[in-house]
């Protein structure tokens, strides 16, 4: 469906199924033999339900949540659907969020607040469970929330808790479904109504301003693309996205089905000077004004709707995985096209092998041992040098075999977090005969701080 509107009145009806289906078995007391041995007198009231104290849950998934977001007000409500659990209680990651109650169809629920994390009592359950949080966000300046004074959310690496409750770890994922009001007259919002599939905390995004949009053509399956720009952008934007469908047509017919709605797009997005790049808010990515002219920059956030997104990443050490796997997707998406990405990606892993204060290992050890945005890793390390690996790769077993490969990975992967490990065995699984060989360019490419090979051309 498209999901792009102003101020609408869209809202999803809430569901108290699975915790009234819970109701009788937590109103019948904690006594689970005999069921009479806490009868009531005749004409006696039932007891009070008591709310379980605050418990904190990190194991416990979250499989929905819907937002409800007024930008005007910056109050906000998330009804969350929480996983069945033996185990009671559910944390959330909340930034700066100010919660003011905590409900469900039980009545109100206790919970804490303490150092960035909000802990709720929850019964153990053998159903999900429905509770809704009402909560104010703060406005953010930094790249690091909701930034009202240039119209764009930023949630990438672990920011999500400052716009609702959520888990900032890369390999928690949950469908959602965003409304949102309070849109000044004359904006328009641009944001997905919905994300049918499970996506990592970073992925729902807004963005607000004069926005144009135009229809750049449908895939194969049938998937929308779309446009969003922002005034005196048209000529670059259009230049940029002239390679978008068909790059998206071939994501689809090579490695397997988009699962993340049936219209996708760019969205123009103003960051600021020197701000290059994108960010991949499936369905509606987006890139940065001064990068809206580079048809790899789009080819690039649309490779993440299957590596990044698609098959998201255990541990922040996995970046490699998200990013080095989607450049050597737009390099492929776009080869076809006429656009040749490996000479820039030659240029650009020049500088990061012969610069000693960027270069470093492409996947270091550890899981969720770094704060990614303060480590060397967020750099153009894992882009290089995962695109550089999955090229040397295609070139000992064939670039067609391998997106043969790539594509049962992710068929086998989607909706679930990997690590890059998984992905070295699985190639090493799929060429048996040359496995040995795999194992090598893994370790030269993902392993060591040194390069296998610099390119040696002349690169401004």
């Amino acid at each position: 469906m498209t999901a792009w509107i102003a101020d609408g009145a869209w809202w999803p009806d809430t569901v108290f199924r699975a915790a009234i289906l819970t109701l009788p078995a937590l109103l019948a007391g904690c006594d689970g033999g005999d069921s009479h041995a806490h009868a009531a007198e005749p004409g006696t009231p039932p007891a009070p339900y008591e709310p379980p104290a605050p418990t904190e849950n990190r194991a416990r998934a979250l499989v929905e949540t819907a937002l409800q977001v007024d930008l005007a007000t910056q109050q906000a409500a998330a009804t969350v659907s929480i996983a069945p659990s033996q185990q009671p209680g559910i944390s959330f990651d909340i930034g700066a969020l100010e919660i003011a109650s905590v409900t469900s169809a039980l009545g109100t629920l206790r919970f804490r607040q303490q150092e960035g994390r909000l802990d709720i009592g929850v019964p153990a359950t053998e159903e999900p469970f429905e509770i809704v949080i009402d909560y104010r966000f703060e406005a953010q300046d930094d790249f690091n929330g909701w930034m009202p004074e240039t119209g764009v959310s930023f949630l990438w690496p672990g920011f999500c808790g400052n716009l609702f409750p959520c888990r900032d770890a890369p390999a928690a994922g949950q469908r959602y479904r965003l409304n949102v009001t309070g849109v000044p007259e004359g904006k328009t919002a641009i944001y997905p109504q919905r994300i049918p599939a499970a996506a990592p905390g970073y992925m729902p995004a807004l963005a607000l301003g004069d926005y144009m949009a135009l229809a750049l053509g449908t895939t194969s399956d049938g998937t929308e693309v779309k446009l969003w720009y922002l005034p005196g952008e048209a000529e670059q934007a259009i230049s940029g996205t002239a390679y978008l469908t068909p790059s998206m047509d071939f994501f689809e017919q090579t490695y397997g089905p988009y699962a993340f709605g049936d219209v996708v797009g760019s969205v123009s997005v103003r960051w600021g000077q020197g701000r290059f790049g994108g960010m991949e808010h499936h369905p509606f990515w987006h890139v940065a004004s001064e990068a809206i002219g580079s048809p790899e920059i789009h080819a690039h956030e649309a490779a993440h709707g299957w590596f990044g997104n698609g098959v998201r990443i255990a541990c922040w050490e996995d970046f490699v995985l998200s990013e080095g796997t989607a450049s050597y997707l737009a390099a492929r998406a776009l080869s076809p096209q006429g656009i040749d990405l490996w000479p820039d990606y030659e240029c650009r892993l020049q500088r990061v092998c012969g610069d000693e204060r960027i270069n470093t290992v492409a996947r270091p050890a550890g899981c969720n041992a770094i704060e990614l945005r303060d480590h060397p890793l967020w750099s153009d390390v894992p882009y290089m040098k995962g695109a550089f690996f999955l090229k040397q790769v295609a070139e000992l077993v064939g670039a067609d075999t391998l997106d043969d490969s790539l594509s049962s990975f992710y068929r086998e992967r989607f909706g679930t977090a990997a690590r890059m490990e998984n992905l070295v065995e699985h190639l090493r699984s799929a060429f048996p005969s040359e496995s040995l060989r795999i194992d090598a360019i893994a370790n030269g490419w993902l392993y060591q701080r040194a390069c296998p090979s610099v390119p040696d051309q002349g690169c401004r």
